[in-house]
């Protein structure tokens, strides 16, 4: 996994003409994006950041390989479909990965409006 392929994706999908106009997109400075190049390292955030904004899966930033979400439609069938009873039995798992946690307390919050303080209470212990 080249980093410098994936600020390259990034900038594509984003349609950033250079690092700086990225940075601005991630809500970085310039900096932070060359440091993670020279790292060798993309902060995990940042994939969320731009799964949860822009629906670009992180799968296709660190592969290039061309890739679906498949499974945003199968958590919005199963957020459509879950109960309240069910909700918080089901709830640390569906927000276990990092990657995905931002967009699905996005989707719960519209599915359960009535559940926001305890979601973010949840989400941010």
């Amino acid at each position: 996994m080249d980093v410098k392929d994936i600020i390259q994706r990034m900038m594509q999908a984003t349609n950033a003409k250079n690092q700086e106009d990225l940075a601005v997109v991630l809500g970085v400075t310039a900096a932070a994006i060359s440091k993670a190049i020279s790292r060798g390292n993309i902060p995990n955030k940042w994939y969320a950041y731009l799964l949860n904004v822009r629906q670009i899966n992180p799968e296709w930033l660190k592969t290039g390989s061309p890739v679906q979400l498949p499974i945003i439609g199968k958590a919005q069938d199963l957020l459509k479909n879950i109960s309240s009873e069910d909700f918080w039995r089901c709830f640390n798992e569906i927000i276990a990965d990092p990657i995905w946690r931002g967009w699905y307390q996005v989707e719960l919050l519209k599915r359960f409006p009535d559940l926001k303080e305890q979601i973010y209470e949840a989400i941010n212990k």
